[in-house]
């Protein structure tokens, strides 16, 4: 009676149920193909940092670092004028909070967390040691972080690193911090570095966060 009872309760249909292999024929659909295609707008496919080359020939833009391993004191493009508009956007949404507008390390953020919440004042940009950084300096500090500030890798682009330290490069030579003998800017750099001015933030630049 006990076996009867037990058998009777177990059923096949889950055991014996049709299924497909991956990449399988399959005759139920009109394209044969057993694996479906995503419903497009829903499942990314792919990751801005693998737009890259994949032979790396352009390492510098993804690392920072020149063909002997430390911090390049070039940049890996053109720094045009519309590099600087979008390092100045980028700087104003992403570094401004806590950089400041001006880079001197005043932003609301920290203005914010005076008063012991233990957040320590970044250096100015203008500071000698920062003024003599290589630009790859900056940009491995974007990217991986330094101290209290994480890495911004997942959240801005690699050419986006390299416009916001071209910006960065601007606001330096704005405030006097880039005299002769100062460090390079970039090996082909348009005009717009010279003219750039630091931003006071115009329309939704320190409030939109889209990459």
């Amino acid at each position: 009676m006990t076996v009867t009872l037990i058998a009777s309760g177990c059923r096949s249909e889950l055991f014996d149920q049709e299924y497909g292999e991956p990449l399988e024929q399959s005759n139920f659909y009109a394209d044969k193909r057993m694996s479906r295609p995503l419903v497009e707008g829903t499942v990314p496919t792919n990751n801005w940092e693998d737009h890259r080359d994949h032979l790396r020939e352009n390492d510098l833009m993804y690392t920072g670092l020149n063909e002997s391993g430390k911090h390049a004191d070039i940049f890996p493009m053109e720094v045009t004028e519309q590099v600087m508009l979008r390092g100045r956007e980028r700087y104003n949404i992403f570094c401004s909070p806590c950089h400041g507008l001006t880079g001197q390390g005043d932003g609301m953020i920290i203005q914010r967390s005076k008063g012991g919440r233990g957040l320590k004042t970044p250096p100015s940009f203008t500071d000698a040691r920062l003024v003599s950084s290589p630009a790859g300096y900056f940009f491995d500090v974007i990217t991986n972080g330094f101290g209290q500030m994480y890495s911004y890798a997942s959240r801005v682009k690699p050419a986006d690193r390299w416009a916001i330290v071209a910006y960065i490069r601007a606001l330096q030579k704005s405030q006097g911090g880039m005299g002769a003998g100062g460090a390079t800017v970039a090996p082909t750099t348009a005009t717009a570095t010279e003219e750039a001015t630091p931003a006071e933030g115009t329309g939704n630049d320190t409030t939109s966060n889209t990459n």
